[in-house]
């Protein structure tokens, strides 16, 4: 018997005396079928995707983390209601743009730049003219 079989076999018996004793009976979830959602089951990373959406983590690549922010502030800005609002919440955006492009230090490079302040007040005056 090698040394791995030996492991192996030696995990196995403690982890049979832990199911005889009880140990894994009260896990949240235990003795429910596993809520699979049947998109992540493509490839063999669906555990992978399980836990980052009950962990609430987010794998996708930094870039895209901040151009979907960015659409998102973009869409708020446009609602705000004076023109002063819209200057400073612009001024932030740019801000928030310019540190989150240094901060991005894996996937794909940002493609996201700061916006000209004059050409979205020119949009949020049209937006409230129409």
């Amino acid at each position: 018997m090698s040394l791995l079989d030996a492991l192996q076999k030696i995990a196995e018996n403690k982890i049979q005396a832990a199911i005889e004793e009880g140990k894994f009976d009260h896990f949240e979830g235990f003795g429910k079928p596993l809520q699979l959602d049947p998109a992540d089951m493509i490839d063999g990373n669906w555990w992978l995707r399980q836990k980052a959406k009950h962990e609430k983590l987010n794998l996708l690549p930094p870039a895209l983390v901040l151009k979907r922010e960015v659409e998102k502030r973009m869409e708020a800005i446009m609602k705000l209601e004076c023109e002063q609002e819209v200057r400073e919440a612009v001024v932030q955006l740019n801000q928030f743009i310019e540190k989150s492009n240094q901060a991005i230090v894996w996937g794909p490079a940002s493609d996201v730049t700061e916006y000209c302040l004059d050409g979205i007040i020119a949009q949020y005056r049209n937006s409230q003219n129409s």
